[in-house]
């Protein structure tokens, strides 16, 4: 397994990243993740190939206890009211799907968060896992799908206004 340093620091410790470094245009990996359905309160697994043929933005946080990982959250849950239909923000944490409902409720998220929580898989196969902390580093991913080629591929995303910039022009170009 790969392993990197540069990419994640806490203050002056650089820590290690492990996992396969994804480069635009990559295939996004398959991924299988748990959310708890507030209609029965069952935990229920969502796949990367449930959202097939939807634009994909994936916001990966450490945990939603940390007060900048919500400030993100809550930047991208303003960016999901200006998003066309074909496009879904997910947000993806370590924290346990019981808890991630409870913070959505209370913090007025709407956008899907899925859990990795209980697995180190989602981490490594998007190259986002912190070796130190037992953590997800904090990248956003946009997946995308074109005619030419129907597997998702990855497109690096570092800031969310970046992130919109790049949507506004992709879904705002004359049709």
């Amino acid at each position: 397994m790969e392993e990197r340093m540069g990419e994640a620091s806490a203050g002056t410790a650089q820590l290690t990243v492990i996992g396969r470094h994804l480069h635009a245009g990559d295939p996004a990996p398959e991924f299988r993740l748990h959310y708890l359905d507030l209609a029965d309160l069952a935990v229920r697994t969502l796949s990367l190939a449930d959202s097939t043929g939807l634009v994909r933005l994936l916001n990966v946080v450490n945990t939603l206890e940390s007060p900048h990982c919500q400030q993100v959250i809550k930047q991208w849950e303003t960016l999901r009211a200006l998003l066309p239909p074909e496009a879904s923000v997910y947000t993806i944490s370590m924290d346990p799907p019981q808890e991630q409902a409870r913070w959505q409720d209370t913090a007025g998220v709407l956008h899907q968060v899925l859990s990795a929580h209980g697995s180190d898989q989602f981490g490594l196969d998007y190259g986002v896992w912190l070796k130190e902390w037992r953590q997800l580093r904090r990248p956003s991913l946009c997946l995308t799908v074109t005619t030419a080629s129907p597997t998702p591929s990855t497109s690096p995303i570092n800031y969310v206004s970046q992130t919109t910039q790049r949507l506004y022009k992709r879904f705002n170009k004359p049709r």
